[in-house]
């Protein structure tokens, strides 16, 4: 088991390091699919166990939590599966910022609970999404939408050589970076757009999403100091701050886009 674990820690797979901007720009449907998926079929004879595990593992792992959450606290549970859809679907970790302080019972959730809830959902993803990509490619929907994740991650790549030069942190930075491509799924295929190991992308992904959430816990704390016992100004003025932060940041994205296409 040792050895199979050190064996994730190799690259499967590589991007040349001199690739050019032409390459890095190409649409992912210039790429054959073949060798991802021979890379996956090869490590699924090789380690099977860790295949089976890290496919099903997260999903029934999450079940039980629920589950016991569930158990203990109807209540909870149903803020919980509010946020995590809310979450996945529109705000990413920026929930955290609607979080609140203090000890007491909250009216929603504590802003650590949103944070441990956004880190546990990255991680989850990032191992299915490292381990089984190629199988999620083939999922349909699913499968055109990583597409289009991997064609903006190629975008980002040509944009800022450096995250290629860099690899690992290149893809501490590129989940860290709060925008639509971007997170734990962004950061999965970035990962392996680098040539990064299975093991080696799920490491990067799972600090980037440690940092990321940790500034946004961070600006909750802020905005609890200063709004505490206004939670309608709270929200009024946190939600000012991320329309005005994700403008800022969507600007330049688009500014990339009309870039790629001149």
């Amino acid at each position: 088991m040792t050895r199979d674990l050190e064996r994730l820690c190799t690259n499967d797979s590589r991007v040349s390091e001199t690739a050019g901007k032409a390459e890095l720009m190409a649409p992912a449907d210039a790429r054959s699919p073949s060798r991802e998926d021979d890379v996956d079929r090869q490590f699924r004879r090789e380690h099977p166990w860790i295949w089976w595990a890290t496919l099903f593992g997260p999903p029934l792992l999450s079940a039980a939590l629920l589950a016991a959450i569930y158990v203990q606290s109807p209540t909870t549970f149903h803020r919980l599966l509010a946020a995590a859809l809310g979450t996945f679907f529109l705000l990413g970790r920026f929930v955290i910022l609607l979080g609140e302080s203090g000890d007491g019972p909250p009216r929603v959730l504590h802003a650590w609970q949103l944070l441990a809830m956004v880190l546990y959902m990255d991680l989850m993803v990032a191992v299915v999404l490292s381990f089984h990509l190629a199988f999620a490619y083939r999922l349909p929907y699913v499968g055109s939408r990583l597409r289009e994740l991997e064609a903006e991650g190629r975008l980002m790549l040509a944009a800022n050589p450096w995250m290629r030069r860099t690899t690992f942190w290149g893809v501490v930075a590129f989940v860290m970076i709060p925008l639509a491509s971007t997170g734990s799924i962004g950061g999965s295929i970035f990962g392996r757009l680098l040539g990064m190991s299975r093991g080696r992308t799920l490491s990067g992904v799972a600090l980037g999403s440690v940092l990321g959430a940790g500034v946004m816990y961070f600006g909750s704390a802020v905005l609890n100091a200063f709004f505490g016992d206004y939670p309608i100004a709270k929200y009024i003025g946190g939600g000012g701050i991320l329309l005005a932060f994700l403008w800022v940041l969507n600007r330049r994205y688009r500014r990339l886009r009309r870039e790629e296409h001149d």
